[in-house]
């Protein structure tokens, strides 16, 4: 069993128990009275100004091992990253595998003036649900784990809730099936690291850049450590990158970002 399938047979788990916890009738009430500010993803990412960067909370990983100190403090770190221009900031909400809890994020959105994105493993309608009960602005949505009705229904679903979606693709095929629903989704993200193996390539990123539309908001994910790279996922033509490991791992985030968006 590859480290995918360990994560979904855990969050198919996950989500009985939260539906046994909180029915998806409340969920839904819940949801819909959210109180929460929406501030749109795509907005942050599009028009001029240079490559944006998402700076993403986590604290740790299967690939990387722990990530953070005893003291992680994800309200403390969200703060850091705005402070030094990132234009989002995405926040692991999956415990189980990334030490991720959903009330991170709630506490962030309120500490924070610019989009949250929530990153998790979704495959449930249940928890678009749930993304926009805790407040988020948009969520991960990955192609290769879910497949062509879940796509489209989840896509209708978050418009209609509100919620921005940054879909997830990995090869080819993944990018024909998202191209293939009515209206295509325009914010694409081509992840760099295979969620099979978890080996990472910010060559895939370059390769595959050059078959999405140019009306879509492209994002490079993962594997971007230094400016070097940053230039060269900004030459390939992408709008925005998703930072996690290099931030998380640097002693002063705030001058890592710095190095990455070419600041004094």
């Amino acid at each position: 069993m590859n480290f995918l399938d360990g994560i979904i047979r855990a969050k198919l788990v996950e989500i009985e128990r939260a539906k046994e916890s909180l029915p998806l009738k409340e969920l839904r009430k819940l949801a819909e009275a959210s109180k929460y500010k929406r501030r749109s993803l795509i907005y942050a990412l599009r028009g001029d100004g240079g490559v944006k960067i998402i700076a993403e909370v986590k604290r740790f990983s299967p690939s990387a091992g722990n990530l953070s100190n005893d003291n992680f403090d994800p309200v403390a770190i969200a703060k850091e990253y705005e402070r030094s221009g990132a234009s989002a900031i995405s926040i692991l909400t999956d415990f189980e595998f990334f030490g991720g809890r959903k009330q991170h994020l709630s506490q962030v959105k309120s500490n924070v003036n610019i989009p949250v994105l929530r990153k998790d493993f979704i495959i449930d309608e249940y928890q678009i649900y749930e993304t926009k009960y805790i407040g988020a602005d948009a969520f991960l949505l990955i192609v290769k784990i879910i497949d062509d009705v879940q796509l489209e229904d989840y896509l209708s679903l978050a418009k209609e809730l509100g919620l921005d979606v940054l879909v997830e693709v990995f090869d080819e095929h993944d990018i024909a099936r998202a191209l293939k629903v009515a209206p295509y989704p325009k914010l694409i993200g081509i992840n760099n690291r295979d969620l099979e193996t978890f080996q990472v390539d910010i060559e895939r990123s370059i390769k595959l850049c050059r078959i999405l539309p140019d009306d879509v908001i492209k994002v490079s994910e993962s594997g971007i450590k230094s400016r070097d790279d940053v230039v060269k996922i900004a030459n390939a033509g992408f709008d925005a990158l998703l930072v996690g490991e290099a931030l998380m791992r640097a002693g002063n985030k705030i001058e890592k970002i710095f190095e990455l968006l070419g600041k004094n």
